[in-house]
């Protein structure tokens, strides 16, 4: 038999002797403590539940720590100068006699922790038994108390206190009525904010948040999940594989993200976003916005200050923006409208439409068309350079401007009734559109270029050339 041969038929012996010794092993073992199977961290069979509560002195303003696993916490205002807690004990057992007994170990452990007071139970003093049992806690705090709590593999809820600390893995989280800051680590569950009138800071992994009426400042760190915020104070968020929505920002907004969405309204100080891959849209900012998205679809719309965007492989629209636009997009088009400060457009691979424009504009493209109408008769500075496309620019009645524009190969059409040529030809004009006015220089290689009134047919390639018609004096 060759090497070869012989080689495969001991991987496939190897391999058949291993799903049999796994299979019998299967069939004849548990995953887990006695009575149960423990399956993605949670307990699973028949199973009897038993409550036991403790009352405790508290002085005011004192903290109070808890600590607990396999089981949910929840906590919330209870009467002052004291803190009340119950403990319902779910134990794992074919019968309610073993469960019990199980029960009846099991204990609450709460007493004062230096100027606090700390919560638990014994159940580390009872992990060598080999059964599976579920410790949820209910606390009743006095209002106003700090609450600082460590969990995992359980819901946590936690209402009505003056400031929160929470840890919590493997379940979901809902924080509610904080009176100061709150901070969060948290992972493997939903978590679910509000109002909060302090500082917010939220790290969490693999789940979606929600976050809302937070007073202060809000940090988001998380990843594997998406993320919706809204009437918060100023942002600074980051998140990976997930959509991020931002409603309402008092204050300014910065994301970072890799593979995420983004999609902020209603910002009241400067936007600052970069991710990938996915669409970016900001609306309604009244300061300044920065965006940049390599892969990505980019929409601003009403942004108050001056708007910066850098962008590939897809388009990016624009509208109303207040400032001054400087946009740089590769392999993707820009369509734009009313922009109050003019500014400056790359772009390749895809057209250019600016309409509405007031101020001074400069547009440099590659591969696509540019299409330029100003909003009203043209006051101010234009300078088009492109390859590859053509240009055209539509003027309001009343325009009045110094016109340069050369396409080689390619054709001029300058069709204005108030045009004064000094110089022209099948690719070449230069002159005036009535007395006086800004500059405008179009330059086209390998495309043709029309200057023609607003609301003009395009030319059709059967129209008549005109391209070449004698300047006038």
């Amino acid at each position: 038999m060759k090497p070869r041969k012989l080689l495969l038929l001991l991987l496939i012996l190897v391999f058949g002797g291993s799903v049999e010794i796994v299979t019998r092993a299967n069939q004849r073992l548990a995953i887990g403590p006695a009575g149960c199977r423990v399956l993605g961290g949670r307990f699973y069979g028949p199973s009897f539940a038993f409550e036991s509560t403790e009352r405790s002195e508290l002085a005011a303003g004192a903290a109070v720590e808890i600590e607990n696993r396999f089981g949910n916490v929840t906590v919330a205002a209870g009467e002052p100068g004291h803190v009340v807690t119950t403990l319902r004990t779910v134990v794992y057992l074919p019968t309610e006699s073993a469960a019990r007994a199980v029960s009846d170990r099991v204990k609450i452990e709460a007493h004062a922790a230096g100027a606090g007071f700390a919560i638990g139970t014994n159940r580390n003093q009872l992990l060598s038994e080999d059964v599976g049992f579920e410790t949820h806690l209910t606390v009743h705090v006095p209002p106003a108390t700090p609450v600082k709590l460590k969990n995992e593999h359980g819901k946590v809820a936690v209402a009505d206190v003056a400031r929160a600390e929470i840890e919590n893995a493997y379940d979901a989280v809902e924080l509610r009525q904080v009176a100061g800051d709150a901070t969060l680590s948290t992972q493997h569950g939903g978590v679910d904010v509000a109002a909060v009138n302090g500082s917010l800071s939220l790290v969490h992994r693999y789940g979606d948040v929600n976050i809302r009426d937070v007073g202060g400042p809000t940090t988001l760190t998380a990843a594997h999940g998406d993320a919706r915020l809204e009437r918060v104070g100023a942002l600074k968020a980051r998140l990976v594989y997930g959509d991020f929505v931002a409603a309402t920002v008092r204050g300014d907004l910065e994301f970072t993200g890799e593979h995420a969405g983004v999609d902020a309204s209603d910002v009241d100080g400067a936007v600052a976003v970069t991710s990938a891959y996915r669409k970016l849209r900001v609306t309604r900012v009244k300061g300044a916005a920065r965006l940049s998205g390599p892969h990505s679809e980019i929409e601003a719309e009403d942004v108050g200050g001056d708007l910066t965007v850098d962008s590939s492989y897809d388009g990016v629209t624009l509208k109303k923006v207040a400032g001054r636009v400087e946009v740089k997009v590769e392999h993707g088009g820009v369509d734009a409208e009313d922009l109050a400060s003019g500014g400056r457009i790359e772009a390749s691979g895809d057209d250019v439409s600016v309409h509405g424009f007031r101020a001074a504009l400069e547009v440099r493209a590659r591969g696509g068309d540019v299409r330029l109408a100003p909003r009203g008769p043209l006051a101010a500075p234009v300078s088009v350079v492109n390859a590859h496309g053509g240009i055209r620019l539509e003027v309001a009645a009343g325009s009045r401007f110094g016109l340069d524009a050369t396409a080689r190969p390619g054709e001029v059409r300058v069709d204005l009734a108030d045009a004064r040529a000094s110089e022209s030809g099948r690719g070449r004009f230069r002159g005036n559109v009535g007395e006086g006015g800004p500059q405008v220089n179009l330059s086209d290689q390998h495309g043709d270029i029309e200057v023609v009134p607003a609301g003009a047919a395009h030319a059709s390639a059967d129209a008549p050339d005109t391209s070449a018609a004698p300047a006038r004096h």
